[in-house]
C-alpha cells in the first residue's frame, strides 16, 4: 500500500464518518467499493456514486437482490436475500479496509457461490446459530444451493482476526493492533452483529497510536495523465 499506518487511519475515519452522515440522512450506499471512493490531493476521500443507494427503513425492506459489486458484497446478498439492510455497506468497508492494507482487493471471485467460499476462507464458517440468522433472511434453499459449510461453534473474534492475519501480514505490525478485529467485527456473518459506523469510530484502534495523519500532511500523487505524460516523456 503507499498509505503509511497513520494515513489509513485517517482515510478509515473520513469513510466512517461519511458513512455515518448518509445514514443520518436516512440512505445507505449499496456499492461501496474502492472505485466509488476518491481520494483527493487535499488528503480527502470523496464517497461517489449513489445511483444505487436506499432508504434505510426501521423495519427490512426489499430490496433488489445481488446489488454490489461482487468483490466487495456481503454473504446475505450472495444469498440471494432481497430483504437485506444498511448492515451490507459495512461488510464492504471492512473488505475496503483491507484492499488499503494489502494495495489491491483481498477477495476476486468470479461468481456468488466462488465469494462465499471465498468469505469461509478468509473469516471462518459460520456457526449454526449464524446460519438459522441467515436462513431467516435468505431462506434455507438459497443457503444450501451455494453449499454454506458451517461450525457447531462460532470462532471467536481472536480466531477470525488471526485468520486476517494470516492473510495480510501487515496487521500484525503494532501501528494495526486492534484494527483486525474491527474487520472482523465488520465481516460478521450476522448483518446486525456488524457495527454501526458510529459504533466503528468508537473503536480504541483510532485512540492508539499513531494519531490520524492531518489531511494537509497526506501524502499527494500525480494524476494519471500527469503519469502518462511522465512516462512518454522518458520513453522519448
Amino acid at each position: 500500500s503507499p498509505f503509511r499506518p497513520a494515513d489509513i487511519k485517517r482515510l478509515v475515519t473520513q469513510l466512517l464518518v461519511s458513512e455515518v452522515a448518509l445514514w443520518g440522512a436516512h440512505r445507505f450506499h449499496r456499492d461501496l467499493k474502492p472505485a466509488n471512493i476518491l481520494y483527493s490531493n487535499d488528503g480527502k476521500i470523496r464517497v461517489t456514486d449513489f445511483g444505487l443507494s436506499c432508504k434505510i427503513s426501521p423495519a427490512p425492506l426489499f430490496h433488489t437482490p445481488q446489488m454490489v459489486t461482487l468483490w466487495y458484497r456481503a454473504p446475505e446478498v450472495c444469498l440471494s436475500s432481497s430483504a437485506y439492510t444498511e448492515y451490507v455497506d459495512m461488510f464492504s468497508i471492512g473488505l475496503v479496509i483491507l484492499h488499503l492494507l494489502k494495495g489491491s482487493p483481498i477477495l476476486r471471485p468470479q461468481r456468488e457461490s466462488a465469494m462465499i467460499d471465498m468469505c469461509v476462507g478468509l473469516i471462518g464458517a459460520p456457526s449454526h446459530r449464524e446460519c438459522r440468522e441467515l436462513d431467516s433472511l435468505c431462506g434455507v434453499s438459497s443457503r444450501s444451493a451455494l453449499l454454506l459449510p458451517t461450525s457447531s461453534a462460532p470462532e471467536s473474534i481472536e480466531k477470525r482476526a488471526m485468520r486476517l492475519r494470516q492473510r495480510v501480514p501487515t496487521l500484525a505490525n503494532k501501528e494495526y493492533a486492534g484494527l483486525d478485529q474491527l474487520i472482523v467485527q465488520c465481516l460478521t456473518w450476522v448483518p446486525y452483529e456488524r457495527p454501526t459506523p458510529s459504533e466503528a469510530l468508537e473503536h480504541p484502534w483510532f485512540q492508539q497510536a499513531p494519531a490520524p495523519t492531518p489531511e494537509a500532511l497526506m501524502p499527494s500523487f500525480p494524476a494519471s495523465h500527469i503519469r502518462r505524460q511522465r512516462k512518454k516523456s522518458r520513453n522519448n
